[in-house]
Order: C-alpha cells, then structure tokens, then sequence
C-alpha cells in the first residue's frame, strides 16, 4: 500500500496577512539589528533564536488561531494510532515544538529541524511532555536527509508550515516518501497561495513574506 497525504490549508488568508503586517513586521524590523549582530556574535544568535523566536511563534494570538486546526489534524494521528500503537513519527521543521502537545501518548517521536538554536528549545520539551519517546533530534533540511534517515524509517511525517519555506518543493516531497514506511502517512498543514491572476495584492504580500521568513526565521 503507497503512503497517503493529508493536506490541511489555512483558512485564515487575509486574517494572517492583516497579523503579520500589523504585528510581526513592525516586531522583527526593531528586532533587525539584533539579527545583524546574531550572524556575527554566536551568543547572540542563540539568544536571537531560542528566545525572541518562541515567544513570538507562542503567542496567544498564534496558539488561539490555530489551535482547532492543529486538533483536527492530530485527532487523524491518534486515530492511526489507535491501530498502530506506538507510532514512529518524524516532524519536519518543528520549530518551537507546537505539535508535541496533540502528538499521541507512546508515539517515538524524531524531529528535524534546520534551525540548531531552536533544539534547545525542543530538548527542554522532553520533560514537559514524558509522554512522548524523543528518539533523536536532527539538524537538516528536508530538502536533504539521504545520509541521515534510511528509507521506510517512519510510519507519519508531520510538516507544519514547512513547505512555505523549502526551496526545491519537489525534492523536498521525494524524500519524505522515501523514508515513509509502505501505507504511511504524510500530514501536511500548509499556507494556500492567493492567485496572482484573482488578487495579485495579497499574492504579491505572499511573496514578499516567504522572502521575509527565509531571512529573519532561518527558513530554506
């Protein structure tokens, strides 16, 4: 049986634009000389990440928008869990660890995230959430994970606005079939572009913050 996705998209378009130009814009250009020192001073680029980052992407603002959506996609997970107990899960791009909360209980958890600073957030997790087996916490891109995981390795790959930010789309997506297992699962929840031909303004914003996120967020 061939592994099988589960797309959600955002239904929250104009909403999240509104947010990220009302908030996080204005937020990270105060935050931009200390993101010109985080390239130069590693202490500070720690700081940068570990701290700045999760406080922002733990919002209440972010948790409250997106938290039913985050339920309906892990309720599909704890069912497959339900037949297959001890579910070996690989999340792409965990990021502050939103996710670890609706993993689950049993699951073997291995993350990959491209952003090493963000670990430290993530390692401080396995405590808060004994629940879980985090089996191995690797720093990659999706994009290219030949050397570190074998094929069949997972039974469910998680990726959570991930896509939005990996370059090569299509190689990115080879690879997460090659390490599901046969009849695994791929659980996606992704920003949906605006057509540029029925509103070219909030497309062009669109654009504009995939570049934003790459740059201040350590995307691909």
């Amino acid at each position: 049986m061939a592994a099988s996705v589960k797309v959600n998209v955002t239904p929250y378009q104009v909403l999240w634009t509104l947010i990220f130009w009302t908030t996080f814009l204005p937020l990270t250009v105060l935050l931009t000389p200390l993101l010109i020192l985080a390239h130069y001073i590693p202490f500070i680029e720690r700081l940068y990440y570990s701290i700045v980052i999760t406080l922002m992407f733990n919002c209440f603002i972010v948790k409250t928008l997106e938290e039913k959506i985050r339920k309906d996609i892990f309720k599909e997970i704890n069912e497959t869990n339900e037949t297959n107990p001890n579910l070996k899960i690989l999340e792409v791009g965990p990021g502050t660890g939103i996710n670890f909360p609706f993993y689950p209980s049993g699951s073997v958890i291995t993350t990959l995230e491209l952003n090493p600073f963000l670990h430290t957030q993530l390692d401080r997790l396995k405590k808060k959430h004994s629940n879980l087996t985090i089996d191995n916490m690797l720093v990659g891109n999706i994009e290219d994970v030949g050397d570190l995981i074998q094929d069949n390795s997972f039974d469910v790959v998680v990726g959570t606005h991930l896509f939005c930010c990996v370059k090569n789309k299509n190689k990115g997506l080879k690879e997460v079939f090659r390490i599901l297992k046969p009849g695994g699962k791929f659980f996606v929840y992704e920003n949906s572009f605006f057509s540029l031909r029925s509103n070219p303004v909030l497309r062009i914003i669109q654009e504009f913050n995939t570049i934003f996120h790459r740059f201040f967020y350590h995307g691909s």
